[in-house]
């Protein structure tokens, strides 16, 4: 099956894409791509975040009406830069304890602390100590 690539504004990227879960031989390189694209992607997101929290911010009434909301696009902004700077870091676990929204460090260690014990079939001590 011919999968064609696009971008917003032309025509199809290179050629055709492998079929799901195949093998590209590139020692990961594209997968690398692919991450460091979609971290690109939530570099996007999060400067239109926090652009729209600073058009609300410019008008006080907004502010004191919606103070928390203001702060949870700015929490959302935060979490999308973080895992943008995890998906283009190597080795990625390494990378989580540089998460600087302590709430998202948190819930990343104990995912992969949690992922890797049920992997491993041993306990959360273990796991840890062998990074």
């Amino acid at each position: 099956m011919h999968q064609e690539r696009h971008t917003d504004e032309g025509p199809p990227l290179g050629g055709p894409l492998p079929p799901c879960g195949e093998p590209t031989g590139d020692d990961g390189q594209v997968d690398d791509l692919i991450l460091s694209l979609v971290a690109g992607e939530l570099d996007i997101i999060r400067g239109a975040l926090e652009e729209v929290a600073a058009a609300f911010c410019s008008d006080i009434r907004i502010v004191q009406t919606h103070g928390e909301l203001l702060q949870s696009i700015d929490e959302l902004a935060q979490r999308h830069e973080n895992i943008a700077r995890l998906l283009r870091s190597r080795p990625m676990e390494g990378a989580i304890d540089m998460i600087t929204l302590e709430s998202l460090r948190n819930r990343m260690l104990d995912g992969v602390t949690d992922q890797l014990a049920r992997m491993a079939g041993a306990d959360e001590q273990t796991i840890w100590t062998s990074f």
